[in-house]
């Protein structure tokens, strides 16, 4: 093994999990092995909890020899494209051997293109609530608001964030319905990386939501600014079980750049547009928790969904029966 992992025996603390919120990744038959530890997941906060991970936004530099093995693994059945890592200019991608970043082989999906198993829409009439970034201290406002409202929503969770603001993702897990997807550990340009260096990113952010959540491994990722590419989607759905989570064509909420600007009222006239407009198909918006503005344009703008008869559900629930809906109780 690499340092630091002797990778989950969650047995005791798994026990405890409602079946009904055991959400498992549906990806590799064995990817529960990977996040097994042999001890017992010390308190999490603890100095042992957190010894346990790499430093917060630190970027991965060793993970477990069984994730080193499960890619060599996915690689050698030809499951992993062998693409170069992407040179981003401006958040844009090239290829060392010219390959076309807009086409099928790439296909990078800041040049706009998806595949099949990509989730960029919710199915006609819903909308999914989720939150990027997080935890942050704003989440703390925003979890409030969630469970007043009983609001459910998918938090995609930055893993050193997670390390850092734990008190705030145990404000969010003691919420009922939140449901947590991972965002990598350090919000990289994950096509970028090597394939070493995409593993590491997942794996952190997977194994610590795994050890803090009731050993309830994630099954969903979002591509920090959207960056991805037909290596990284593949190294996360066959190495990781990992389902790629984007965002609508013009589903921006652009409430990102409330960190820096005073433009409020602008992020809020761009949601509500997205709310008032057609519900087919349904809508997966990017939202965050970074700032306290926008976390406040959230909460100003609930109504709005309300108003317009969304059926909001988290992600994960958008293909089964009703678990949140957008109208008042």
């Amino acid at each position: 093994m690499l340092p630091l992992l002797s990778l989950l025996a969650l047995s005791a603390v798994v026990t405890s999990v409602p079946s009904a919120l055991a959400l498992v990744s549906s990806g590799p038959r064995d990817v529960e092995s990977l996040f097994r530890r042999q001890t017992a997941i010390p308190e999490v906060g603890s100095a042992e909890w957190v010894a346990l991970y790499p430093a917060a936004g630190s970027t991965p530099t060793t993970v477990p020899q069984a994730w080193t093995d499960a890619l060599a693994a996915a690689v050698a059945a030809g499951k992993i494209p062998d693409l170069p890592p992407a040179t981003l200019t401006q958040g844009y991608p090239s290829y060392s051997n010219n390959l076309d970043p807009a086409g099928p082989v790439a296909c990078h999906n800041t040049r706009g293109c998806s595949i099949a198993s990509d989730k960029l829409v919710a199915p006609d009439g819903m909308i999914g609530i989720s939150q990027d970034d997080g935890p942050l201290p704003p989440g703390r406002t925003l979890n409030s608001f969630f469970e007043a409202q009983k609001i459910n929503a998918t938090h995609f969770y930055i893993g050193g964030n997670v390390l850092g603001n734990y008190d705030i993702f145990l404000q969010a897990r003691a919420i009922p319905g939140q449901h947590f997807a991972v965002h990598t550990w350090t919000h990289p340009y994950m096509s970028s990386l090597s394939n070493e260096g995409v593993v590491a990113e997942l794996g952190w952010t997977m194994q610590i939501l795994a050890d803090s959540n009731y050993g309830k491994i994630p099954a969903h990722w979002r591509p920090p600014f959207g960056d991805v590419d037909n290596r990284v989607r593949a190294i996360a759905k066959e190495v990781f079980g990992l389902q790629t989570i984007i965002w609508g064509v013009e589903r921006d909420s652009e409430d990102w750049t409330l960190t820096n600007l005073d433009n409020e009222e602008a992020v809020k006239a761009t949601i509500t547009g997205f709310l008032e407009g057609p519900k087919a198909p349904g809508m997966i918006m990017l939202q965050h928790e970074l700032s306290d503005r926008a976390v406040n344009a959230f909460i100003t703008l609930w109504p709005s969904y309300l108003s317009n008869g969304w059926d909001c559900r988290t992600i994960v629930r958008q293909n089964t029966s009703p678990f949140s809906l957008c109208f008042p109780s």
